[in-house]
């Protein structure tokens, strides 16, 4: 079984969410405490779910769930975090 790495693959990341899409069956997420400011690591993770591929997550000590109340949320926080 081949392996992906996101960070294997920073320099084409238009390219990134369709090897997402097409070449990966199971995602492991490492949920740190700058994750879901990465608008990249978040469509990955969508991206997953929506083509059903299995998630596994991995919490490190900083991570702290996010309680969004709608989509306009979502933007703002990866509208907010992009420039860091």
């Amino acid at each position: 079984r081949k392996i992906f790495l996101d960070s294997d693959n920073m320099f084409d990341l238009d390219h990134l969410f369709d090897i997402v899409k097409t070449q990966v069956d199971e995602l492991v997420v490492v949920l740190t405490g700058q994750l879901l400011t990465r608008p990249w690591c978040v469509g990955e993770i969508v991206i997953a779910h929506v083509t059903h591929n299995r998630l596994f997550k991995i919490i490190c000590d900083d991570f702290t769930p996010v309680v969004l109340d709608s989509v306009a949320d979502v933007k703002l926080l990866l509208e907010e975090s992009s420039c860091r």
